[in-house]
């Protein structure tokens, strides 16, 4: 009997908090619809951020938009690297597991068409502006601008999350599937050091951290919950530290070296697969919030509030080598160039956080590609129409 009575009483405790969570889940689940950016504390700074809100196309339901739109990913069994899972949508467009890129004048079926291959990761793919405002798209309509080269397309290749190494293996895949670019563009920098020095595994990806990460039992149980998320979402954002291994010197300028040789090492085998396959291959080290010259983005600085505590420090270690180690490789230094520093002279707030912008800071990035390239887009061109002017006409 006392045993019976015992377990009544549990049940009575019990059942009672399990209807409250329940409820609790219910009503965190309608307010997720109603009110998304709870589950991402950064992106409510957004609203107030002036190199947002001063777009035309800046509105809430874009910021909506952004939030609902989370660039699905899968990766192939036998690849390091993830493709994009195809989405269709007002503001975010991915086709045949690329960002849609918008601003061409191509035609598919063209025998000139000269392709213009970008990786990069989340920086190149562009979440936070629309399909036209990609740094992608302001490539392609500059390019569409001149009557010499409308037969260009560019195509965007960039994956939220991925390193060189990881646009190494999607080149490598993509000529294996038979689709070789006329020119190759690397953008990199920002998830090398992330991943190198931040996370402390240069020779793993970002998407390895992110399985070890999930792989606790405890952790897949919880992302099942809207109420659950919410609050790891708002308690991590105030409760991030440094991680231990930064505080340590030696093993933080080890990192930087080793994060630093691999970047251009895996841009020194894309440029020889590229030459292998006659394609024109260009790397360019991407700008970062941490690491300009001058002091001029005091108000953007405050946006670092909600960035990782130390990440500035994996920056400031790791760009110099980079620097360092790209003026070092002379028959390449034509083609790995340093794009770190091209906001100095841009007085206007730029920075979403500490690496993506904009749309008038990709408009930057695109006219700074742009110049560096064009002249061998333009004799392509010319080659390919040559080439079908000389080719002899079928029949008669």
């Amino acid at each position: 009997m006392i045993r019976r009575s015992l377990l009544k009483k549990l049940a009575f405790s019990i059942v009672p908090v399990i209807v409250l969570l329940a409820a609790l889940e219910g009503m965190s689940r309608v307010l997720k619809h109603v009110n998304p950016t709870l589950w991402s504390p950064p992106t409510r700074y957004l609203n107030k951020n002036p190199a947002y809100t001063g777009q035309a196309w800046f509105t809430q339901d874009f910021l909506d938009a952004t939030l609902t739109h989370g660039s699905s990913c899968y990766i192939l069994p036998e690849y390091s690297f993830k493709l994009l899972k195809d989405h269709e949508s007002k503001y975010h467009n991915v086709v045949h597991g690329r960002r849609l890129t918008t601003g061409g004048t191509w035609h598919a079926e063209d025998p000139r068409l000269v392709t213009i291959a970008l990786f990069g990761g989340s920086s190149t793919y562009c979440h936070e502006v629309p399909d036209e405002y990609t740094w992608a798209s302001l490539l392609q309509k500059r390019i569409a601008a001149s009557p010499d080269t409308q037969i260009v397309r560019v195509l965007n290749f960039g994956v939220p999350g991925a390193s060189s190494k990881q646009e190494l293996d999607r080149l490598r895949y993509e000529i294996s599937q038979g689709m070789v670019p006329d020119v190759c563009v690397f953008f990199d920098g920002v998830n090398d050091t992330a991943q190198g020095v931040y996370n402390g595994s240069p020779d793993k990806t970002i998407n390895d951290t992110e399985r070890l990460y999930k792989r606790k039992w405890y952790r897949q149980i919880a992302r099942q919950s809207s109420l659950l998320t919410l609050v790891y979402a708002n308690v991590r954002s105030w409760q991030m530290s440094k991680p231990t291994h930064l505080n340590d010197a030696d093993l933080l300028e080890d990192l930087a070296m080793k994060t630093a040789k691999g970047l251009v090492e895996n841009w020194a085998k894309a440029k020889q697969l590229c030459e292998s396959h006659g394609i024109k291959m260009y790397a360019f080290l991407q700008p970062n919030l941490y690491t300009l010259d001058s002091n001029r983005f005091t108000k953007e600085e405050e946006l670092l509030e909600d960035i990782r505590p130390g990440m500035d420090v994996c920056f400031q270690a790791t760009y110099p080598l980079f620097r360092e180690l790209m003026a070092g490789i002379q028959e390449y230094n034509k083609h790995f160039l340093d794009l770190s520093n091209i906001y100095e002279a841009t007085f206007q707030p730029i920075y979403l956080d500490f690496c993506h912008v904009a749309s008038h800071g990709n408009k930057i990035i695109a006219d700074a590609i742009y110049m560096r390239i064009i002249d061998d887009v333009k004799a392509i061109c010319k080659r390919k129409a040559l080439e079908h002017t000389l080719k002899p006409s079928k029949g008669g």
